[in-house]
């Protein structure tokens, strides 16, 4: 059985405060029943604030050609090479191994999950979904007790711009290599002695941060701990050490097809609840009050244009919450590559990163939605950024020597 609980949302002071339906005795019940249940995950189904209803709720919907129209108004680029994933972008890199392994674990069940998203704040690993995120759990210890290694698939893709043969590659590379880091105490030791090496040199490390570079690599350190230990503990059946968020409503249907997406549901979360978590992060490693907290988030895909345009105002505006100007948290991703804004389905906005002020987050939501609704003619962060038109895979990697298997012909 999964514990249900509401999000806290922002009260108008600013200050956090239980929020929708959900009393304080309802949320202390449901914190004690996770308690009694060690074993079992927390299942976060976000909830409007009680300022919030869900008519207010913002979001849009884009057909094919408005979604074209926005798209062409960026520059179109080739797909990258495999690139290095280095420094605290190795926390990134395995974040998107989680992503890969649920979500291909799921497809073999006949679930379309579309995206799945990871973060790890305070010794819990975070994972939503656009759609199935009820199936999270079981497809990632699913995942971690399959012996990908005795099938010998591993290889890497002929064609960087071959949508199928690249999703193919990695499906059983990424779960093959988050088996290894999992499994293998030599790996875990080989990639965080890398990680220092390398942020020590000022590589792979976020510079939006007010933290030096120590303090940046005792994060990182803490982090992959934090997320190897939350694995080894799924495997063996124990899944407390993870969350799982799921969207604020959702439906796969084609014709009422709606969602709020996964990374949205991680950082709504974080911002309305996460207060707690990132006092204990600054208390159990020793981070000054007035230090960032890195947070990353990885997926399958880049951020499509919606969330990353819901990330540049939450990193670049007052009171956005991702703001390192606030002495707060720090979104970090290992990319700045933007994906497509998506039509055929409803989105809805998760607005309490957007800012400490519960109006004002709201109407900075509905300021997004109406810039998307608009087309080519919105006012949006990613005009005329580069666009990868074959797909929005994020970059593959190539930051290990094990990572370096032999491509397929092209013929095959």
């Amino acid at each position: 059985m999964y514990n249900y609980r509401q999000n806290i949302g922002p009260s108008q002071s600013g200050h956090s405060r239980l929020s929708g339906t959900t009393s304080p005795a309802q949320i202390r019940k449901a914190q004690q029943t996770n308690s009694a249940s060690e074993t079992q995950p927390l299942f976060i189904q976000n909830a409007s604030s009680s300022l919030t209803q869900k008519n207010e709720r913002a979001s849009y919907f884009i057909d094919k050609e408005t979604a074209n129209e926005i798209a062409e108004m960026r520059s179109p680029i080739s797909t990258p090479n495999a690139k290095k994933y280095q420094g605290v972008d190795r926390v990134n890199k395995e974040l998107r191994h989680i992503a890969s392994a649920v979500f291909t674990a799921a497809k073999s069940s006949g679930l379309n999950m579309v995206e799945v998203q990871c973060s790890v704040l305070d010794g819990t690993l975070h994972i939503s979904s656009n759609f199935h995120s009820d199936k999270i759990i079981q497809s990632l210890q699913e995942s971690l007790n399959k012996d990908y290694r005795a099938e010998e698939k591993s290889y890497r893709p002929a064609d960087f711009n071959d949508w199928e043969d690249v999703y193919d590659s990695r499906e059983h590379r990424h779960a093959t290599k988050l088996n290894d880091f999992v499994d293998s105490d030599s790996r875990m030791k080989s990639i965080v002695r890398n990680m220092r090496r390398e942020i020590r040199q000022d590589v792979g490390v976020p510079h939006n941060t007010n933290l030096n570079n120590e303090e940046i690599a005792s994060q990182a350190v803490n982090m992959l701990k934090d997320i190897r230990a939350a694995l080894v503990k799924l495997k063996d059946g124990d899944s407390s050490s993870i969350m799982i968020h799921a969207p604020l409503k959702s439906s796969a249907d084609e014709k009422t097809r709606e969602t709020t997406h996964a990374e949205q549901n991680i950082q709504e979360y974080i911002a309305t609840q996460g207060q707690q978590a990132l006092q204990s992060v600054r208390k159990n490693h020793g981070i000054e009050d007035t230090s960032n907290v890195i947070v990353p988030m990885a997926g399958r895909f880049v951020a499509c244009a919606t969330c990353n345009e819901v990330e540049h105002v939450a990193k670049s505006s007052e009171r956005g919450f991702f703001n390192p100007e606030s002495n707060q948290a720090v979104l970090h991703r290992a990319t700045s590559r933007v994906g497509r804004a998506f039509p055929g389905e409803r989105q809805y906005i998760a607005h309490n990163t957007l800012s400490s002020d519960s109006h004002e987050a709201i109407s900075r939501a509905k300021d997004i939605a109406h810039q998307f609704a608009l087309g080519k003619s919105g006012n949006l962060s990613s005009h005329h950024k580069e666009l990868v038109t074959p797909y929005s895979f994020d970059t593959d990697s190539d930051s290990d020597p094990e990572d370096k298997k032999p491509r397929r012909p092209a013929n095959s």
